[in-house]
């Protein structure tokens, strides 16, 4: 069974010994599991068991930071046109920005980061995240 990105997923179950202790963002993920997770054309991720848990701590952070902060935190020196209210400091501001993220960093044509997007292996590991982990 398929899981869509725009439904709300009630949970993804997956085994505690499956759990990720990497920090360090995707690229480091994507190589404790070889690829990253399974998306089809119309958008539909593999069933969120078949997909490494992805937290705030060992993939969120990390990516969020190395790719988002530069414009959208609130400290940060020069926004560079970001909008003030949209800012990803900490978990809570991302769980309340999440379709955006998913829209414009989760989409080839998205269009973020500005500065030439993220890699399809961090756009599939940013989309597993939101749709078994934060939703």
């Amino acid at each position: 069974m398929k899981t869509l990105l725009s439904f709300v997923l009630l949970g993804c179950a997956v085994e505690a010994s499956d759990s990720v202790d990497a920090k360090g963002g995707a690229n480091d993920i994507a190589t404790i599991f070889d690829s990253a997770p399974n998306i089809d054309s119309e958008g539909a991720i593999e069933p969120c068991d078949a997909v490494p848990i992805l937290t705030w701590a060992n993939f969120g952070e990390g990516f969020v930071l190395d790719n988002c902060q530069a414009c959208h935190a609130h400290g940060a020196a020069d926004r560079h046109g970001a909008p003030a209210e949209v800012a990803f400091d900490t978990l809570d501001d991302v769980l309340t920005w999440q379709d955006r993220i998913v829209a414009r960093a989760g989409s080839e044509l998205g269009g973020m980061p500005p500065a030439g997007g993220v890699s399809e292996t961090d756009r599939k590991l940013l989309l597993a995240w939101i749709a078994c982990s934060l939703r």
